[in-house]
């Protein structure tokens, strides 16, 4: 099938495309620091001391239940962990749950669910006490982990490249600011990768979900602007999306093997995510792309298809 107009005697592009930045951070960062949180800090406090609440709260309350509700109590708690790891952590969703700008923060429900459990099982008091205090004290070690460990990383050094009109990206992993600029532009809001990067808490691994939201909710703040997060279909991209919008994607497993061109010609890494600016329908099966390791470039519709999460990021008048 025809494939996007990657052209991979590009030395930028070439350099560039095999290590897409990730949405998702799973990489180890080299050299884990705080100093680019900033004023996220209060917020940091203020979720360790409502954790630290919800500990003496269920502690006091569940040493009044029987063993088998406590024990039920335990699994919900445990399943609903799992369930928020799975299902809900980064994603559209809990954005739309949470919507505001330090959702990286106040929407990380770990250390608030490791909370509850802590309490639930140091209320047994059938269990010896020395073993209580040694769960209990993992399991709030690990509500602080949880908190910080997303938003542990340095931020890559940057320097802002526009090439015709277009906020090209300088470091491997800084594909998400680097869109948002050409975003903010063309709603006539000035900035540059090294601001977005900041702001969105780029790493050296890449940029988070709520990262991006966070860097875009600052930026229009003021404005008559709203960032809107969600997931759709490729239908609905054509009918109601009015460009330019943020798409996230990703080359899986399946259309690797499918359509191996992928990787062998136009340099994409399977199971890295990468963000694109989705600039409008050319015709019914040409799509336009700013990619902000290359530029603008047509899109064959059946690659979204096979690339494109289905997350999709826009600013909408209020």
């Amino acid at each position: 099938m025809p494939l996007p107009a990657m052209k991979d005697t590009d030395s930028r592009s070439a350099k560039l495309r095999p290590k897409r930045c990730t949405l998702s951070p799973r990489r180890r960062c080299s050299v884990p620091h705080f100093v680019e949180l900033g004023s996220l800090w209060p917020h940091i406090v203020a979720v360790l001391a409502l954790s630290a609440a919800i500990f003496f709260v269920v502690l006091h309350f569940t040493a009044k239940l029987t063993l088998t509700r406590r024990n039920v109590a335990g699994l919900l708690i445990v399943a609903s962990i799992l369930g928020y790891g799975f299902l809900l952590a980064d994603s559209p969703a809990l954005i739309a749950i949470v919507p505001i700008t330090n959702v990286v923060v106040y929407g990380n429900f770990l250390p608030l669910l490791c909370a509850l459990l802590a309490g639930v099982l140091c209320s047994d008091t059938a269990v010896p006490l020395w073993r209580r205090i040694i769960s209990g004290t993992l399991l709030l070690a690990f509500c602080v982990i949880s908190l910080l460990y997303p938003l542990r990383g340095e931020c890559p050094p940057t320097h802002n490249n526009i090439v015709k009109g277009e906020c090209i990206q300088t470091s491997q992993t800084t594909c998400s600011p680097a869109v948002a600029v050409n975003l903010l532009a063309f709603h006539g809001i000035k900035a540059t990768e090294s601001e977005m990067c900041r702001l969105c808490l780029t790493t050296r691994e890449g940029t988070r979900l709520a990262g991006l939201y966070r860097g875009l909710r600052i930026k229009t703040a003021g404005t008559q602007f709203k960032v809107m997060v969600r997931k759709t279909d490729i239908e609905d991209l054509r009918r109601h999306v009015t460009p330019p919008a943020i798409l996230s994607v990703r080359l899986n497993a399946e259309t690797s093997r499918r359509e191996p061109k992928y990787v062998s010609t136009w340099g994409w890494t399977e199971g890295v995510a990468h963000c694109v600016l989705f600039l409008g329908f050319t015709n019914e099966t040409t799509v336009t792309m700013s990619d902000p390791s290359y530029g603008q470039e047509p899109w064959n519709i059946d690659a979204v298809k096979d690339l494109w999460t289905g997350q999709i990021v826009q600013l909408v008048r209020q």
